[in-house]
């Protein structure tokens, strides 16, 4: 895509490994700024979540309880927003020994703690609403700005005391040098798209939040991604691969 011919007509959609594949591979293959963000679609914030048995009521409750024996968490694979998110909420912020245990997809991962074989799930929160609205399994922190209107009574981790928001996302992207008109005509019609009833309202149902975004608030939210994912990816001490 970053050699693509800078003229409107190839567009990639992607997710958020993009940014975090800057910090995490040694040679990702291109340069991030070969690319140019359109508009970001959608952004969903995860969800860390316990089986009922465990005696825990909240985030607080679960890391006093393992403040001196570690426990083991699972997530859709090594390297995702997830296992980021959760080894950088653990290890840097919690200060509590965490052991990831990857699994090839989310519902693995809480098939696998249903089962009472793991101690914890980080996973999308799209994946992750139904199993807690069903209450097969409690949802302890939610990683977003603002709690998830399908699973109310679940808290931020900001709300928790915890100085972190993370987040997926999807991201329509152009090669860099693509001509600023026909960025601008691409975005307008992008966002026109997400305005569409059908799309808004399948988006709605997965819990995915998303707006109006131009050109320069698009390039603004990417510069801050890579910041955020670059410091928690160094902080837990993933080496890139």
């Amino acid at each position: 895509m970053a050699k693509a011919a800078p003229d409107g007509h190839t567009i990639l959609f992607t997710a958020t490994g993009v940014a975090i594949n800057q910090s995490l591979a040694a040679n990702p293959g291109f340069a991030i700024g070969e690319l140019m963000p359109v508009i970001f679609f959608s952004a969903s914030g995860l969800t860390i979540a316990i089986n009922p048995g465990n005696p825990a009521r909240n985030l607080a409750e679960f890391v006093a309880q393992h403040r001196t024996k570690n426990f083991t968490f699972g997530t859709a694979g090594i390297g995702s927003a997830a296992h980021i998110t959760a080894e950088y909420l653990f290890k840097s912020l919690a200060k509590i020994e965490a052991i990831h245990t990857p699994f090839q997809s989310a519902p693995q991962a809480s098939t696998a703690l249903l089962g009472n074989h793991i101690d914890l799930i980080s996973v999308a929160s799209s994946d992750a609403i139904p199993v807690v609205r069903e209450g097969r399994l409690r949802g302890l922190a939610v990683s977003g700005k603002t709690r998830i209107d399908l699973i109310p009574a679940v808290p931020t981790l900001t709300e928790q005391g915890f100085d972190l928001v993370s987040h997926g996302w999807v991201v329509a992207l152009v090669p860099a040098k693509t001509p600023p008109a026909v960025a601008e005509k691409i975005n307008a019609a992008l966002n026109d798209i997400m305005q569409n009833a059908d799309v808004r309202r399948q988006l709605e149902s997965s819990e995915l939040s998303m707006r109006r975004q131009s050109l320069a608030e698009a390039a603004d939210f990417l510069r801050n991604e890579l910041a955020g994912w670059s410091r928690m990816v160094d902080a837990i001490g993933l080496k890139p691969r």
